[in-house]
């Protein structure tokens, strides 16, 4: 009986990992969508004002922060499910490597941390562009 718990335990585990790493990526798919979005607002919408393009960089980069922010806690949940199954193979004898998962997380985090890098420098360069065209009105 014990048995059977286990394996069953161990096949959940498997599918909620699968859940999860397919809602982390999904998420991120998500986040790049809403950043070509807001990138082609600030920078190809003319119809926006220097102010508007500020608002739409400042709220746009915010949004796909949080999006990230989910993408990384799926990605931390699906982790714990992934221990839990390594632990269930390694006492079944099971021979798990396991290097492509921790490679999937730091990927994650590189692409996470360039994102926001970029949105910095948006940010940054249409508040500039902002700062000056005020100076342009006098």
């Amino acid at each position: 009986m014990a048995e059977n718990s286990s394996e069953d335990v161990y096949q959940q585990d498997c599918e909620n990992y699968r859940y999860q790493d397919r809602s982390k990526w999904s998420r991120f798919q998500t986040a790049s969508v809403v950043q070509g979005a807001v990138v082609y607002a600030v920078f190809a919408l003319n119809k926006l004002s220097s102010i508007e393009r500020v608002g739409v960089a400042i709220a746009g980069a915010l949004f796909v922060l949080t999006i990230c922010g989910l993408a990384w806690k799926d990605g931390l949940d699906a982790g714990i499910y992934l221990d839990r199954m390594i632990a269930y193979e390694r006492s079944r004898h099971a021979h798990w490597k396991g290097g492509r998962a921790k490679w999937g997380k730091r990927l994650l985090f590189v692409q996470i941390t360039l994102v926001a890098l970029f949105n910095i420098w948006m940010i940054l360069k249409v508040t500039g562009d902002f700062v000056h065209s005020l100076g342009n009105v006098s």
